[in-house]
């Protein structure tokens, strides 16, 4: 599957909109921002770019699990 470079890439393939998956997968799910980066296929600070964009509280490492 190819990574996807951009958001509109990223929503595409997921289904639905990004800030929709990131407040699941990153707020209620859980994961950490690493974790999302594999499974988006993206890097680390793309997915922090991306929940700073939807105004999503980025958590301290330490939290993450």
């Amino acid at each position: 599957m190819a990574r996807p470079s951009t958001k509109p890439q990223a929503e595409e393939r997921l289904g639905e909109p990004l800030a929709d998956f990131l407040l699941r997968r990153y707020i209620k799910d859980g994961l950490s921002i690493e974790k999302l980066a594999l499974e988006l296929g993206v890097s680390t600070p793309t997915v922090g770019r991306w929940l700073r964009e939807a105004n999503l509280p980025i958590r301290k490492q330490i939290y993450a699990y």
